[in-house]
C-alpha cells in the first residue's frame, strides 16, 4: 500500500480551503489551519510533507509565517508553496526570500497545484537521499582516514621493530600504537631468562598477571567482557577496554593487532635468539681462555722438563767419560758402555727433538686461540654497545593502576 503524503494548508480563507481540498481530492492527508499562529503550531504537530500557504492573512501575513518556519529546526526542510492573488516580480522575489520553494497565483488550475505538489515532494525525496548519501561517505570518509592513519602507525611500529634490540623499547613502541588507538594494555615478553611484564599506565595486580598466564595457551584471541588478550609464542598482549560501543573501531582494532603483535612476536623471537648466540659466544669464549691457559701451563712444562733432562744427560755423560779410565775395564767393555751411553743420548736428543716440535705446536695454537678469544671479547662488547643505544621508557611512567 503506497503510502499517502500528508498537506498542510495556511489559509484564512474558508472558501480557498474549499478550492484547495476539491484540487487534492482524496490522493493526500489533508490539514487546515486558518492563521498563520495555528499553521505553525499544526506543522511542528505533523510535520508534512508540504505546506500550502497564503500571503495575505490578518496578523502574520505569509511571508512572516514561512521565515518562523524555516527558523525551527523541526519545519526548517519542508517545502512551503506561496498561494496568492499577487503575482509580480516583487511577491515572488519576496516569497524566495522568505524561503519558498514555490509560488501558485489564485485562481489556479487543480491539476498545476498537484502538479507542484508532487514535484516538491520528489524533489525532496531526492534531497533527502542525496544528503543520506553524503553523510554516508562522510562517514566512510572518516573511517578510511582514521583506518589509514592506524595503519600507519602500525606500520610505523613494524619498521622500527627491525632496529629494536632492547624489550623494553619494544613494549615502549607497542604503547606508542595502542594510546594511539585509545587503548590500555598490558603485555608479557616470554625471553631466554624469563618472563617480563609492562603495563602502559601503571602497575600490573597479580590477578592480571595470573588471568593473562592462564590465557596464554589458549587461542589467538581471547575475548572476556571490554578485554581481549592476544597471544603470540613469543609475546600476549591484553587490551583492557576494547570500545564495545563503536563496532566498526572495535573490528579495525581486532584487524590491526595481529599486525602489530606478529612484528612484535617476530622481533622478539630474534631477540631471543640473539641473547641466546651472545650467551653461547661468552661460554666459549670462557672455554677458549680455560684451553690457553691449560696449554701453556703444559708448554712450560715440557720446556722446563726438556731443559732439565737435557742438563742431566750433560752430566751423566761428562762424569763417565771422568771415571771410565779410572775404573780399570776391559777396552771392549769401556767401548760397550760408551756405545750404549751415546746410542742412549741419541735417543733423548730425539725426544727432545720431539718435545720441541710439539712445543712450537702448543705455540702456534695458543696464538690461534688467542685471536678467537680477541674477536669473540669484541662481539660481546659490539652487542653490548648496541643494546646500551636503546633507550628505555622512563621509570617515572610507572605508576599506580586500578584493578582490571
Amino acid at each position: 500500500m503506497t503510502q499517502r503524503n500528508c498537506i498542510l494548508s495556511i489559509d484564512d480563507d474558508k472558501i480557498a480551503h474549499k478550492f484547495i481540498t476539491k484540487a487534492l481530492g482524496e490522493e493526500v492527508d489533508l490539514i487546515h489551519a486558518f492563521n498563520g499562529e495555528e499553521g505553525i503550531e499544526l506543522a511542528s504537530k505533523h510535520i508534512p510533507d508540504v505546506i500550502l500557504l497564503d500571503v495575505d492573512m490578518p496578523g502574520m501575513n505569509g511571508y512572516e509565517v514561512c521565515d518562523k518556519l524555516k527558523h525551527h529546526p523541526d519545519t526548517s526542510e519542508i517545502p512551503v508553496i506561496f498561494i496568492s492573488a499577487r503575482g509580480e516580480m516583487r511577491d515572488r522575489m519576496q516569497g524566495y526570500e522568505a524561503g519558498g520553494a514555490d509560488y501558485l497565483v489564485k485562481p489556479f488550475i487543480n491539476i498545476d497545484l498537484l502538479a507542484k505538489i508532487n514535484l516538491l515532494i520528489k524533489y525532496q525525496q531526492q534531497q533527502n537521499a542525496l544528503e543520506a548519501q553524503v553523510i554516508e561517505a562522510q562517514r566512510a570518509a572518516v573511517i578510511a582516514m582514521s583506518g589509514s592513519s592506524e595503519l600507519g602507525q602500525v606500520m610505523q611500529f613494524v619498521e622500527r621493530s627491525y632496529t629494536t634490540n632492547n624489550l623494553d623499547a619494544l613494549a615502549n613502541n607497542m604503547f606508542m600504537v595502542t594510546r594511539g588507538l585509545g587503548l590500555r594494555c598490558i603485555v608479557v615478553i616470554q625471553t631466554t631468562t624469563g618472563e617480563v611484564w609492562h603495563s602502559c599506565s601503571g602497575a600490573i595486580s597479580p590477578l592480571e598477571q595470573n588471568v593473562m598466564s592462564l590465557l596464554r595457551g589458549r587461542s589467538r584471541f581471547q575475548d572476556f567482557g571490554c578485554r581481549t588478550q592476544v597471544n603470540y609464542p613469543n609475546i600476549s598482549l591484553l587490551v583492557k577496554n576494547m570500545p564495545l560501543e563503536n563496532m566498526e573501531l572495535y573490528g579495525r582494532i581486532k584487524d590491526w593487532l595481529p599486525a602489530l603483535l606478529g612484528a612484535a612476536d617476530a622481533r622478539t623471537g630474534a631477540f631471543n635468539t640473539e641473547q641466546a648466540v651472545l650467551e653461547q659466544t661468552r661460554k666459549i669464549n670462557h672455554s677458549i681462555k680455560n684451553i690457553r691457559e691449560i696449554l701453556s701451563q703444559l708448554s712450560n712444562s715440557l720446556t722446563e722438563n726438556q731443559h732439565e733432562g737435557t742438563l742431566v744427560l750433560r752430566s751423566m755423560f761428562e762424569e763417565l767419560n771422568h771415571k771410565l779410565p779410572g775404573m780399570g775395564l776391559e777396552d771392549d767393555q769401556e767401548n760397550y758402555i760408551l756405545d750404549r751411553i751415546e746410542k742412549a743420548t741419541q735417543q733423548a736428543i730425539r725426544l727432545v727433538d720431539a718435545g720441541q716440535d710439539t712445543n712450537a705446536a702448543f705455540t702456534m695454537v695458543l696464538s690461534d686461540l688467542e685471536q678467537l678469544a680477541s674477536m669473540q671479547e669484541n662481539l660481546i662488547i659490539d652487542n653490548k654497545g648496541d643494546n646500551d643505544n636503546i633507550i628505555s621508557p622512563h621509570e617515572d611512567e610507572i605508576m599506580a593502576v586500578e584493578l582490571f
